[in-house]
């Protein structure tokens, strides 16, 4: 009984150590890694490019996206780093609705006045 008793210890330590591993990789509702710029993610940061513009008060001869992440929501939360001067960034959530509303793609947040090397952080 000793020998059975000690294999089902072990199994369920594999199993919850599984569970643990797994649950924390997968982050359900957080952003995802951050990712090179894709047509996607170009034509949502285009289309708050107005927003953005409007809420800062300043209009961008440079709007180039440089990196981004997404969070998968009803909809999708996009986090952009963007070029907006040579040496000037600024961070930008959008959320893009759900296909069915046909509604565009919104501006949530502009964090102005970063740098390169600033993560982008919701």
């Amino acid at each position: 009984m000793l020998v059975k008793s000690s294999h089902i210890s072990v199994s369920i330590l594999f199993v919850a150590v599984l569970v643990s591993t797994t649950a924390s990789a997968m982050m359900t509702g957080g952003f995802g890694q951050v990712l090179e710029p894709n047509p996607e993610a170009e034509e949502v940061l285009a289309q708050v490019k107005g927003e953005v513009e409007n809420k800062s008060g300043k209009s961008y001869a440079t709007f180039e996206l440089v990196s981004f992440s997404k969070q998968t929501v009803a909809g999708t939360n996009f986090l952009f780093k963007v070029k907006v001067d040579r040496d000037e960034y600024i961070h930008v959530k959008a959320h893009r609705p759900l296909p069915h509303t046909k509604n565009p793609p919104e501006l949530m947040e502009l964090q102005p006045g970063k740098k390169l090397e600033d993560q982008l952080k919701p």
